[in-house]
């Protein structure tokens, strides 16, 4: 192998040509440019990246980071035993991993490794070292419904519903296991492949429903403002499956309008909309969606949940006869 001279300043192996990092422990690698230009922040960075390599240790080389979510940070990496891609995720590095927060991401882990749907992305393995906590998952092939808004704008009406038919199945078996997500939003969509199945993602913030104390704390807002219930918004602390059935019908309505359905200047004014207002009937900003859809998705909406579909399961049925899917 070719190395250009270059090895390891923590472990002393031959470095690739090109290489940001050391396949061997994760540390990174000198490079041509003066130390002095690399920030705090990407210093830190690096930091982070050679200990979870040393915690994931040689059965995985870590690759590219991919994303960064509220609580976590999200690498590609080879698993060589099984030669295959994945995804890992740890907590984020500028987050104080105090005992809290790092029993929500094992609590995330142990929740969604017990999820068994086509449309929720598994875990495959958890593990900790290094005082990191991390999970491996399958590496999807695809792009979020935010992406997919953000460059083509409202999506015609059947692939629309089909996602949120998808969406609301997996959203049916959390439920039933007494998961609520608490996050439901166009970035924690995937569409994965050219069949674009649906993989609802990132349980960092769902807590069992029932029997379990919640780790945030009474009156705590925890959420995407966006797309969050009146009662998430409001912080009570018995949050139930049907905000994720709100938050399901704002993405629907993002993703038929191509806007959503509140917008404020301020984080105050928003959350005052969900909570006070009511959104404009699908129909009068596109024509073309049809009634009983309207309906459907506008009943999601509803400020009681009380008024809500009962169970996500309701409400993938009713959209699917709508899509005559």
């Amino acid at each position: 192998m070719t190395t250009n001279g270059r090895a390891c300043p923590q472990c002393g192996e031959p470095l690739p040509p090109r290489a940001a990092f050391c396949p061997a422990c994760g540390t990174a690698a000198p490079t041509q440019a003066a130390d002095a230009q690399t920030s705090p922040e990407d210093a830190a960075e690096h930091e982070f990246r050679a200990r979870l390599q040393r915690a994931l240790g040689d059965g995985f080389e870590l690759r590219e980071l991919l994303g960064r979510g509220g609580f976590g940070v999200v690498y590609a990496a080879w698993e060589r035993e099984l030669e295959r891609e994945v995804a890992v995720k740890a907590l984020r590095h500028d987050l104080f991993p105090t005992p809290q927060l790092l029993e929500r991401f094992k609590r995330e882990a142990r929740l969604v490794a017990k999820l068994r749907h086509p449309n929720i992305v598994p875990v495959f393995s958890v593990g900790e070292g290094e005082g990191l906590a991390y999970m491996t998952m399958p590496r999807l092939v695809g792009e979020s419904v935010r992406t997919v808004l953000a460059r083509e704008g409202p999506m015609e009406v059947e692939p629309a519903l089909r996602i949120a038919v998808g969406a609301a199945r997996a959203l049916e078996t959390a439920h039933a296991a007494g998961v609520v997500h608490r996050d439901v939003k166009p970035d924690n969509l995937m569409l994965e492949g050219p069949e674009r199945r649906v993989a609802l993602m990132d349980f960092g913030i769902a807590r069992i429903a029932a029997g379990a104390a919640p780790l945030t704390g009474t009156g705590l807002v925890i959420g995407t403002p966006a797309y969050m219930s009146p009662e998430q918004a409001r912080g009570e602390p018995d949050v139930d499956h049907r905000t994720d059935i709100y938050a399901l019908g704002a993405v629907a309505y993002e993703m038929l309008v191509g806007a959503l359905p509140f917008s404020g200047a301020t984080l105050g004014e928003l959350i005052y909309l969900h909570v006070t207002a009511d959104p404009a009937p699908l129909r009068t900003v596109r024509k073309d969606v049809p009634a009983d859809a309207e309906a459907a998705i506008m009943r999601c909406l509803a400020k009681d949940r009380a008024d809500r579909w009962a169970s996500a399961g309701e409400l993938a049925d009713t959209l699917r006869r709508c899509a005559c899917l």
